[in-house]
């Protein structure tokens, strides 16, 4: 909320959440539903100001930008691997001398 859009690679993990909405977000976004298991259980896609649906399924949701799941491939029923990635700015030096 308050931000004009979020960058290719931003996204929000929601936990726990098993359903959203779009009130006061400006712009649209994909979000994808994952069980205990982290497996795609749904997936929708939410212009601003909508109401999505309620997945019993779900424990958790990832909201992303626009167009992230199509690009990335996430089909439902697939499982999802979580972990910090690497910026150069964290990496910068590393293995130097």
């Amino acid at each position: 909320m308050g931000r004009a859009g979020w960058g290719e690679i931003d996204g929000l993990l929601i936990d726990p959440c098993d359903g959203v909405h779009t009130f006061f977000v400006r712009f649209p976004l994909e979000v994808v539903f994952l069980d205990e298991g982290d497996r795609v259980v749904a997936v929708e896609r939410l212009e601003p100001w909508r109401v999505g649906g309620i997945h019993a399924e779900a424990r958790r949701a990832l909201e992303l930008p626009w167009g992230t799941v199509e690009r990335t491939g996430i089909l439902q029923g697939q499982t999802l691997l979580f972990g910090l990635a690497a910026s150069s700015e964290l990496t910068r030096g590393m293995g130097d001398g």
